[in-house]
């Protein structure tokens, strides 16, 4: 049997596997995670490419973001604790007003996949890199 035609064979058969298992999914529930009659997990992938896609934006956006803090605004907790709270509390207020204007903006532009990874790489990069530049900024604007 030719490679291509092995090939052919084996991508068939795991079709009709998933065929088969999709059938049985319906039968065994309504939880996240379904198993066949063999006590096989069935996956449904559309459902989890959300997330993978969200944690390639998260993912991506927390490397970029702390290598740039790291290398160009070297942002200190070294502070009173008052200052550390009022920094928390201002961020938290910050993310939550990204995250109330970006993902509604990146939904109506972007309705795929991609859309998904912009908005939670948007939230990432303003937590580990964007925040701590504005601070910065805003503690020391003479330099």
């Amino acid at each position: 049997m030719s490679d291509l035609l092995c090939f052919e064979h084996f991508f068939i058969k795991d079709i009709d596997r998933a065929r088969k298992k999709k059938s049985l999914a319906g039968k065994t529930g309504d939880s996240q995670f379904d198993y066949d009659a063999e006590g096989n997990i069935l996956v449904e992938g559309a459902k989890m490419a959300n997330d993978t896609f969200k944690a390639i934006g998260w993912a991506s956006a927390f490397l970029i973001g702390w290598l740039l803090e790291r290398n160009y605004v070297k942002f200190s907790t070294d502070n009173s604790l008052p200052k550390r709270f009022a920094r928390c509390f201002t961020g938290m207020i910050g993310f939550y007003i990204v995250s109330l204007v970006n993902v509604p903006l990146v939904k109506m532009w972007f309705s795929s996949p991609f859309g998904t990874m912009l908005s939670c790489f948007v939230q990432m990069f303003y937590i580990s890199f964007l925040f701590p530049w504005l601070f910065m900024k805003l503690e020391k604007p003479d330099e």
